[in-house]
């Protein structure tokens, strides 16, 4: 653990235990002598948003992460307002208020924090699904273009070991494949397993065809440069039904 998370590890636990004990002291020095017949539900209710608040503290590493630092910041506001408004209103209305009221305006405010809650969480997952699809799509269109330079550079390479005339065949080939792709939908942008599937197999054919410009430097290799040009055909041919497979 490094120090500076050991730090506020300590600083939230330290503020947690310091918020805990005026609780208990106002609970139990003031409202337990005053209305007796509250009392329980009081307790009840403070305590069920004092600990709300705290596992929101306590779990913040976890929050930030599923529903990101906005999101997150939003949820412990609601519950410190929460645990705030319960305060208040049992402070207010303690002396003077029936069990029955009590217990239906605790109600309405646990409601309200319970929506607020469900709709923050239901944008955090939300925005969670945006962070996870943006950070795939990044990640696979690097590694697609890696592989697309990669083969460039090798066919350049490879200039001196072929006929000129098959070359411009192969740098014509790769340039249709290469034109082809760019205009197709962004790699990791779609997260269907059947589109991510066909979305692998066109990255290992290009390592493939990779290896195999690689071996036209070998003269006993050159059987592999017809392989080529029909390879780039077939990748192109993936990409095509990649497109469709996207759209249905």
């Amino acid at each position: 653990m490094k120090r500076n998370d050991l730090v506020e590890y300590l600083l939230k636990g330290i503020s947690l235990l310091i918020l805990d004990l005026i609780t208990i002291i106002i609970v139990f020095s003031v409202w337990i002598l005053v209305n007796i017949s509250v009392f329980p539900l009081a307790f009840l209710a403070i305590f069920t948003a004092l600990a709300m608040l705290n596992l929101v503290v306590v779990a913040s590493e976890i929050g930030v992460q599923k529903l990101g630092i906005g999101v997150y910041d939003s949820v412990l506001l609601s519950t410190f307002l929460y645990y705030l408004a319960t305060m208040i209103f049992t402070g207010l209305t303690y002396i003077w208020i029936s069990p029955k009221w009590y217990l239906v305006l605790f109600l309405i405010t646990s409601l309200i924090y319970v929506v607020t809650l469900s709709a923050l969480y239901v944008a955090g997952m939300n925005n969670s699904h945006d962070r996870m699809r943006q950070e795939n799509e990044k990640e696979r269109t690097l590694d697609l273009n890696l592989q697309l330079m990669y083969v460039n550079d090798n066919l350049m390479e490879s200039k001196n070991f072929v006929d000129r005339s098959y070359y411009d065949e192969m740098v014509a080939a790769y340039a249709d494949l290469e034109e082809r792709i760019k205009a197709s939908t962004p790699f990791g942008r779609i997260l269907k397993p059947i589109v991510q599937d066909v979305e692998n197999k066109i990255i290992d054919r290009l390592i493939g065809i990779n290896e195999k410009v690689i071996l036209l430097r070998k003269t006993d290799e050159s059987q592999d440069k017809q392989r080529i040009n029909e390879s780039f055909m077939e990748i192109k041919s993936l990409v095509i039904n990649r497109e469709k497979l996207i759209i249905q």
